[in-house]
């Protein structure tokens, strides 16, 4: 027992020091399991909720490197049993439960005899399990395998739930460096947008005075981006914060057409063919012109880049009704 106990001991100090990798702390846990409970085997078997997959995240015993890729299903077999009940599992005669799968034994030739599946906790959601297989003597497992098994996983629980806090903090740092850069590339941009809308201004201008008349659809195109790209510099250096959308009404065909319109020398220097179908009947609507403008832009884009090695391609941008009180733009390559 005073073994076991200089164990535990030297587990937590592990689990502690290597707080900011959770490779690495897995793999200890799974040495020293295997190491104080006497077992053949042991893998930390973590739940991933997007796939709802089980993935063995790392593994103890002669059949580990075989098993590094494989999966269950994420309420498949004694340990997917575990995790969904949020309940410690003890089985020493796995040939009698029926929970057991047997689809690892199968594609390794592992003998499985006994389990004993302890989940791991944090904040009451159960984030995976520690699966210990085959305890050498005959006995099996029995109480104080499953209180030192618990002992470990709850020291597991705390030092994962540890590892998200710190990646949390990691993560929300570099979001802020970022922040910040991104706050200085749009002030030195906003700088020189100013600069070339009064330098257009001017040149507007001198081309008045020369001629007499007043230079249209050109102009207004340069002058109507221009100010779109002031306002994306200045949301640029606003980026830390939720942007609210402003909602005035509008008309869906403009925004449409001046984006296409921005968008068809890309297209014919790549030998694609913009296209815009608006629907004339449209009304205006309420909506964000700025947060529409960008969408479109973006997907237009999109589309573009998905078409750049196809000599010819189409990229169609219609708007239209759907149900008659919803407003639909289509972009279609």
């Amino acid at each position: 027992m005073e073994q076991e106990l200089l164990g535990l001991i030297d587990t937590a100090r592990l689990i502690h020091s290597s707080i900011h990798s959770l490779d690495k702390l897995m793999t200890l846990i799974v040495q020293k399991t295997t190491e104080i409970l006497n077992v053949e085997a042991c893998s930390a078997v973590m739940r991933d909720s997007e796939k709802n997959r089980l993935i063995f995240y790392a593994l103890t015993g002669e059949k580990a490197s075989v098993l590094s890729t494989f999966e269950l299903a994420e309420d498949e077999g004694v340990v997917g049993w575990c995790i969904t009940k949020k309940s410690t599992i003890v089985t020493n005669k796995v040939g009698d439960d029926p929970q057991f799968s047997h689809r690892a034994d199968e594609m390794t030739g592992f003998v499985t005899r006994s389990i004993l599946c302890v989940p791991l906790l944090v904040d009451d959601d159960c984030v995976g399990a520690l699966e210990i297989l085959n305890k050498k003597n005959k006995g099996g497992f029995n109480k104080r395998d499953v209180l030192l098994a618990e002992g470990i996983a709850d020291q597991v629980a705390v030092a994962i739930q540890n590892v998200q806090l710190t990646q949390a903090a990691l993560k929300a740092e570099r979001r802020a460096a970022i922040g910040e850069a991104v706050s200085g590339v749009a002030h030195c941009l906003k700088n020189m947008l100013n600069g070339l809308q009064g330098g257009l201004y001017v040149l507007k201008s001198d081309v008045t005075k020369a001629t007499g008349d007043v230079p249209d659809r050109g102009f207004e195109m340069l002058d109507r981006n221009m100010k779109r790209l002031i306002d994306l510099a200045q949301d640029m250096l606003s980026c830390s914060k939720d942007r609210k959308p402003e909602y005035e009404l509008t008309d869906i065909n403009e925004i449409s057409g001046s984006v296409v319109e921005l968008m068809q020398q890309r297209a014919q220097e790549q030998g694609s063919e913009l296209r815009f179908i608006p629907d004339e009947s449209l009304d205006e609507i309420m909506v964000d012109p700025k947060g529409i403008y960008r969408c479109i832009l973006n997907l237009i884009s999109n589309a573009l880049d998905a078409c750049k090695e196809k000599n010819g391609a189409v990229v169609n941008v219609s708007t239209g009704t759907v149900n008659t009180n919803e407003v639909v733009i289509r972009i279609s390559d």
